[in-house]
């Protein structure tokens, strides 16, 4: 861990991603014990149940989380 944020972690050098748009770089269990280094990217939720067109900002959008698109992990604030 870096001494100066503990939210930065690296895994074979690579930092684990926090912030929209970053790269993911969390290790992904798969079948037979094996694992993988994720490449997708971090992104706000999609918005299928928003309801801003009655009422901005809905309950949906204000409690939307950060999540990996290529591994689906969500990121924990």
């Amino acid at each position: 861990m870096n001494g100066t944020n503990p939210k930065v972690i690296e895994i074979d050098g690579k930092t684990i991603g926090y912030e929209e748009g970053s790269t993911c770089n969390r290790l992904v269990d798969i079948e037979g014990g094996e694992s993988f280094m994720c490449d997708g990217t971090i992104e706000l939720e999609e918005g299928e149940d928003c309801a801003c067109h009655l009422s901005a900002p809905c309950h949906y959008c204000m409690e939307r989380q950060l999540v990996c698109n290529g591994c689906g992990e969500r990121v924990e604030e």
